[in-house]
């Protein structure tokens, strides 16, 4: 089953997800199958005993898309201007932004992902993880899964790194996009193993911009171009302009599409719209060019001679 069918469907009363943060006396989803939310799950089925590296294999696109399912939800790739986000962020806020979109999701139809969803490793060292995932699997009859999901700033496979907290142990891999540096969002998907135990499985770690905004990244040179555009946000406030930054997310499978969009606005009025790619290798040719002058492709020599600034001034001034 593809993952995107997973999202979509699956058989009613069949646990086939992850684990959240909930309290015991919270156990008060409907098990009759009828949902509306689409389903956020790992697929397991051809991948009960795999060859070796070939879980990892399968694991790590699902666990990608799933997490860049929920990040879109909280409407995390999206950088709002000042106008609308006058207060710093926090890394509180993010959290609190992906617990709330989790509960438009289901492990199974009718437990809610954000019930069975931990954002704090420590929940699966204390075994709360193991004690709810326990209470689940009497009800429905199955080995369901769980999730963490929590802040690193370094991982190194099966081990990833959060602030104050001891590393965090896979049984098996974590996975990360090649090339880029932390800190990162971790996906961890956890069943309950032959001890009756909460294992944690396998993780995909996201780069993202900061502790503070969760919007994901592709390369080192995103990363530093995000932030300039951050900056020029707060430019364009003082004059009035609002400018929205939106990350747009790569299809599980493709290339990431390094596709950054501009959307200026004064009032209700748009006043541009520009997009920004991103190319670390340093061959804007691979990328298919827009055939005017709302876009640009960034590489490391044009960030270096400040191309991106310059055409940045041209295209708002138009």
């Amino acid at each position: 089953m593809s993952i995107a069918a997973t999202l979509q469907s699956a058989p009613p009363g069949h646990c086939t997800t992850e684990t959240a943060t909930l309290p015991a006396n919270s156990m008060s989803e409907d098990l009759s199958g009828t949902t509306d939310r689409p389903l956020f799950a790992v697929d397991f089925h051809h991948d009960l005993r795999p060859l070796a590296g070939r879980a990892q294999e399968q694991c790590r696109p699902q666990l990608e898309t799933l997490l860049h399912t929920l990040l879109e939800a909280a409407r995390c790739p999206i950088i709002a201007p000042p106008s609308e986000a006058p207060d710093d962020p926090s890394i509180t806020d993010a959290f609190a932004a992906l617990k709330d979109a989790a509960g438009r999701f289901d492990i199974v139809p009718g437990l809610s992902l954000a019930d069975h969803l931990w954002l704090f490793g420590g929940d699966h060292r204390r075994g709360t993880v193991t004690e709810r995932l326990l209470m689940t699997m009497a009800r429905c009859l199955d080995n369901v899964q769980g999730f963490l999901l929590f802040y690193a700033t370094d991982v190194r496979t099966p081990l990833a790194y959060a602030p104050h907290n001891p590393p965090f142990r896979v049984a098996e891999a974590i996975d990360t996009p090649p090339a880029v540096d932390g800190p990162y969002l971790v996906l961890v998907v956890c069943r309950i193993d032959g001890q009756q135990k909460a294992q944690a499985l396998r993780g995909y770690a996201q780069p993202i911009l900061s502790a503070r905004q969760f919007v994901p990244v592709f390369s080192d040179l995103e990363r530093d171009v995000l932030r300039a555009l951050i900056g020029l946000q707060e430019a364009l406030d003082r004059q009035g302009v609002d400018c929205a930054i939106e990350r747009a997310l790569p299809t599980t499978g493709a290339a990431p599409g390094h596709d950054i969009r501009l959307t200026l606005r004064r009032g209700d009025a748009v006043l541009r719209e520009l997009h920004i790619a991103i190319e670390p290798s340093g061959t804007p040719e691979r990328l298919e060019p827009r055939n005017d002058d709302s876009s640009y492709v960034v590489t490391p020599a044009r960030w270096r001679d400040g191309g991106l600034v310059a055409w940045l001034e041209r295209a708002i001034l138009q």
